[in-house]
């Protein structure tokens, strides 16, 4: 699972807390709301979602989400 959060999300602030007992991934954008999705993350944050996608999903993962 993939939880994603925008930092100025009010339902942010319920966030799911990972315990490290799982391969889950917590995601959480700075200066984005509730509307926030894997293609807007940028750099390292967008390399890490899609590389565990790759990995999750053993597929090669298109790099270029717009």
């Amino acid at each position: 699972m993939i939880f994603i959060y925008g930092k100025v999300d009010p339902w942010s602030t319920s966030a799911l807390q990972l315990t490290g007992r799982t391969n889950s991934l917590k995601m959480v954008k700075r200066g984005s709301n509730h509307t926030t999705r894997i293609k807007d993350f940028e750099g390292e944050e967008k390399d890490r979602i899609l590389d565990a996608l790759q990995e999750w999903l053993d597929v090669e993962v298109e790099r270029d989400l717009k």
